[in-house]
């Protein structure tokens, strides 16, 4: 059913109060339980599945359905439909490549894609070579200035506050 080149395998992850790195393997099949286990703990701010003992915790997993609260986004349904207990039931690579969470990506195109498709700018900042950047300031002020743009071109609190939910 997942067999296909892009699905990732879980190694490990970084987090500081800037950066989440996850470091990825993409192989057949993937690790897709393990990825999705972390994405829920860190949308939903604690950890769905989790026991006293490590028995406890894979008994959990293999038979609690996941308890997936907060907004109904599109996240939280393709998560949902990836971790269905019955593989019968589990979303299909197709369902995956479909699901509105993917909306706009060119499926047939993307292994041609040779960078992402936006990069943030900021005009504003100007260094020389030899200063040291502020990573925090930096990225706080490339998001502020799209985000402010994004107001005066007019675009709606619904449009601009898909991308904060992610």
């Amino acid at each position: 059913m997942f067999d296909h080149p892009l699905l990732p395998k879980f190694r490990g992850e970084i987090v500081t109060d800037v950066i989440v790195g996850l470091g990825i393997d993409y192989c057949p099949g993937g690790d897709l339980r393990t990825l999705l286990e972390r994405q829920t703990k860190k949308m939903l701010s604690y950890d769905n599945i989790s026991g006293n003992t490590t028995k406890e915790t894979f008994d959990q997993i293999l038979e609690k359905e996941p308890n997936l609260v907060g907004d109904q986004t599109a996240l939280i349904d393709l998560i949902a439909k990836l971790l269905k207990k019955d593989p019968l039931e589990r979303i299909t690579l197709e369902g995956i490549k479909s699901h509105r969470f993917f909306e706009g990506v060119d499926w047939e195109t993307i292994l041609d894609t040779s960078r992402p498709p936006y990069i943030p700018t900021c005009e504003n900042i100007i260094m020389e070579e030899t200063e040291k950047i502020d990573v925090v300031s930096f990225v706080r002020e490339c998001y502020l200035a799209d985000a402010m743009e994004d107001i005066e071109i007019g675009k709606t609190a619904k449009e601009t506050s898909d991308f904060v939910k992610f």
